[in-house]
């Protein structure tokens, strides 16, 4: 009896002569839709339910009445009760009105079987086909003349869609802002979609991601508002020039070109300032351009950025790196740049010329604090802070300090190297920092109006500097005239260690610098005049315009004068800071450790005449760092022969704050004081170096800027606390 109702109605319409397709069927609205899908498949998998269709009203699948319902997202997908309904689901629906249909997200996912000619719908209301044809292996209808002009999500539209391959480039896609994995393992898409307006997307990641044939020219593409890019690419053969590319949004280009053995554009054009994700970007790829000149200040994550990439062999190293980029297998395979370079699978951040710290400014200045103070409460050594360690701080953008070291009691950081030039606030700074007592004299106070209590109850500070309460900003700067040190005094005499026991030369000169180079470096007695036994670089005091520095690493070609000291084009290079060069001469064989007839390797000319980025490049390569010329000086020496200091920071940071002494007993402290390098000397003074230690003549570093007449390095020893300590 159960089974003759159905059979009996089919009879009785069979019978009457009723075709059901003809019929007015009632309409489906959004909740009839999903119920009558479910209910029609049931019985038939291409829509031929006859039986449903008549019970219910509506017909068979292909004549529903749609033209009411808006969406129709995830309308065949997987859903009870029978996955095997939906996977060979193939019914006729290209009769359906979609006219108001907003939604088609998801539509057709997981059906296999799918490929009705549906490219005369109306889809102009549709703003999501999102996984539309997700995973259907047979859908390859002419859906080009589709007015996709109301769509702003195409993501993963033709995801696993094995066979699609139509030409869809006339599609108007200017309101899509998600592209993301579009055509990802569409194994034979391959049409020409260059002429779509993408200028609104803002998420292309993966979209041509495992499709082995797509190569369209895509060049001219506005990509300016996407942010993201990551595997767009990868496991592709696309191999066209993206040069032209606009990518200043982006912010994630992770496995952008990962897997992808053919591409090898140019890429140097590209504004990768505001990219934070460089992870596998170019792992396991052919990739080998140019990329030297990229910003990558804001890049957080490098992993694995060239991993198993044997191709890749261009000098990157004057990237400027932030101190906490993860450099996890950035190199890990890749044989060129390990071969060429000898760096590491996971090289150190300072295997980087210029690796830089987080910028401070006045929002995360106490913050930072915080966390640096709690990792080193005394000297501000917080090697894990994305700011550096304390002493080293990069504080040009502040402008508020107030209450920065506020009853930090055991607080003593070296913090005299900061930039305060744009203070204008250090109320209560050192309010209770009992234990401070730092010359922070040198600060350029300029703009700071606000002092309230900066200095109360900062016991050290008025102890060691008499520094008062009231109006502090009058002992800033105090290195002046009044300082300079009386030559006549018996405190002179006993900060001297027996200069005044000394017989001096009363007629210097002019070329002072010069002069020094010759009596006090010379052959280890005060006054040596053989030059030939003496340190052209120290020499060359150039400061004071004396002695040239061509005069002495020779820049012309004549071979005998390059002979006469042991010169080889490796040290003129390094003197020259022509990293190019450098890695040249290092490349036909030229030992990195060369000397000179006095003893001087590329490290001493690059320190005394250099670059920081020529240092890092031969420290990098493997140049000894405590290498010691014929009387023991050592680039630390040299390098207060440079005009700035930078070369000498450098090295102390590389080197550990160390104050070697050459044969003479000298330390760098002596030859910046002779030379009247105030740079070095300030450095030096501020990073602990002795003041009073004498050379083995018994002279102290002031001896030297007495005896040269160095006013200004008078001057800042006179101000310098611990550099005369006189006893009543």
């Amino acid at each position: 009896m159960i089974k003759f109702i159905p059979v009996f109605c089919f009879l009785v319409l069979f019978v009457s002569g009723i075709s059901v397709s003809a019929q007015n069927f009632k309409s489906l609205d959004n909740d009839s839709f999903r119920v009558a899908i479910e209910n029609c498949l049931e019985e038939s998998d291409e829509g031929l339910c006859e039986i449903y269709g008549a019970t219910s009203g509506y017909g068979t699948m292909p004549s529903w009445d749609t033209s009411k319902v808006t969406d129709m997202s995830q309308a065949f997908d997987s859903m009870p009760p029978s996955y095997e309904s939906r996977e060979s689901f193939n019914a006729d629906i290209a009769a359906w009105d979609v006219s108001n249909v907003t939604n088609m997200s998801g539509m057709f996912y997981n059906t296999e079987m799918f490929n009705a000619d549906i490219g005369a719908w109306d889809v102009s209301s549709v703003t999501d086909m999102s996984n539309m044809f997700w995973n259907n292996k047979s859908f390859n209808a002419d859906i080009g003349a589709w007015d996709v002009s109301s769509v702003t999500n195409m993501s993963s539209m033709f995801h696993r869609n094995y066979v699609f391959n139509r030409d869809i480039g006339a599609w108007n896609v200017s309101n899509v802002t998600d592209f993301s994995s579009m055509f990802y393992n569409t194994e034979v898409f391959n049409k020409d979609i260059s002429a779509w307006n993408v200028g609104k997307a803002t998420d292309m990641s993966s979209m041509f991601s495992n499709n082995k044939v797509f190569n369209a020219k895509i060049g001219d593409w506005d990509v300016g508002n996407v942010n993201n890019l990551g595997y767009m690419f990868s496991d592709t053969s696309f191999n066209q020039n993206i040069n032209n590319w606009d990518i200043s949004e982006v912010s994630d280009i992770s496995g952008m070109l990962a897997n992808n053995l053919s591409f090898n554009q140019p890429l140097s054009d590209w504004d990768v300032s505001n990219v934070t994700n460089m992870s596998r970007v170019f792992q396991n790829s052919n990739f080998n351009q140019d990329i030297s000149s990229w910003d990558v200040g804001n890049v957080g994550d490098m992993s694995g950025m060239f991993a198993q990439n044997p191709s890749f062999n261009q000098d990157i190293r004057e990237w400027k790196v932030t101190i906490r980029v993860n450099l996890k297998g950035m190199f890990d395979g890749a044989s060129s740049m390990i071969n060429d370079f000898g760096v590491e699978a996971s090289p150190p951040a300072n295997w980087f010329f210029y690796l830089s710290n987080a910028q401070l400014n006045d929002r995360n200045f106490a913050e930072a604090i915080e966390e640096c103070l709690s990792e080193a409460p005394i000297d501000g050594k917080c090697y894990s802070s994305p700011h550096g360690i304390m002493p080293f701080w990069d504080t040009t953008d502040l402008t508020d300090m107030s209450g920065a070291f506020k009853e930090r009691t055991k607080f003593n950081a070296n913090i005299s190297l900061w930039n305060v030039n744009n203070v204008k606030n250090m109320s209560e700074m050192f309010y209770s920092a009992s234990s401070f007592d730092h010359d922070i004299r040198v600060w350029n106070v300029q703009n700071l109006l606000k002092v309230d209590d900066m200095f109360s109850k900062a016991d050290r500070m008025k102890e060691v500097f008499y520094v008062q309460d009231k109006d502090p900003i009058d002992w800033f700067n105090t290195i002046s005239e009044k300082n300079t040190p009386d030559l006549s005094s018996d405190c002179m005499k006993i900060c001297d260690l027996g200069f005044w026991e000394k017989t001096v030369s009363k007629d210097l000169g002019s070329t002072v610098g010069e002069k020094f180079g010759k009596q006090v470096i010379g052959n280890g007695k005060l006054f040596s005049t053989d030059v030939s036994k003496s340190s052209p670089f120290l020499i060359a005091a150039k400061k004071n315009g004396t002695l040239k520095v061509q005069n002495w690493i020779k820049l012309s070609s004549e071979a005998s004068d390059l002979q006469s000291f042991g010169l080889s084009k490796l040290h003129i290079a390094a003197a020259h800071g022509k990293v190019s060069e450098i890695k040249s001469e290092i490349e036909n064989g030229t030992d990195i450790n060369l000397r000179t007839k006095l003893g001087h390797t590329p490290l001493h000319y690059a320190a005394a005449y250099g670059s920081v980025k020529s240092l890092r490049f031969l420290l990098n390569a493997r140049a000894k760092i405590d290498a010691r010329g014929k009387w023991g000086e050592t680039a630390l020496h040299a390098a207060v022969a440079s005009e700035t200091d930078n070369n000498l920071k450098y090295l102390l940071r590389k080197g550990g704050i160390k104050m070697p002494k050459d044969k003479n007993g000298m330390t760098p402290l002596h030859f910046a004081a002779g030379f009247g390098n105030v740079k070095a000397i300030s450095t030096l003074l501020n990073l602990g170096a002795d003041a009073n230690r004498p050379d083995k003549i018994g002279s102290a570093p002031v001896f030297y800027a007495n005896i040269f007449r160095q006013t200004e390095a008078l001057q800042l020893f006179g101000s310098h606390e611990k550099s005369c300590e006189c006893k009543n």
